[in-house]
C-alpha cells in the first residue's frame, strides 16, 4: 500500500501583516512583493515577487542566507477567484 503524501496546511494569508520578515526556506504565506536583505550587505536590498506555497529562496551569492520583509501583498492570479484554476 502506497504512503499518503501528507499536505502542508499553510494559515491564512491575512495573518500576515505588511513588515513582517522571513528567512530563506520558510514557506511563503503570503504573495507579494518582499524587500530581501542578503546576508552579504555589499549587495544591498533587492526587491522580488514571492508566491503562497512556495519556499523563499537561498541567495546564491551570499551561502543562501537572506531575509524577507513583505512590502506589499499582492494575490498570485492562480490563487485569484476570478482567474484561480
Amino acid at each position: 500500500m502506497a504512503a499518503k503524501k501528507k499536505t502542508k496546511t499553510l494559515p491564512s494569508e491575512e495573518r500576515v501583516q505588511v513588515g513582517e520578515t522571513f528567512k530563506t526556506r520558510d514557506t511563503v504565506v503570503a504573495s507579494g512583493i518582499y524587500v530581501v536583505q542578503p546576508d552579504d550587505k555589499k549587495l544591498g536590498e533587492i526587491e522580488v515577487t514571492c508566491v503562497r506555497g512556495k519556499e523563499f529562496p537561498p541567495c546564491k551569492k551570499c551561502k543562501g542566507k537572506a531575509t524577507f520583509t513583505l512590502q506589499t501583498k499582492a494575490k498570485h492570479w492562480k490563487h485569484h477567484d476570478a482567474f484561480g484554476e
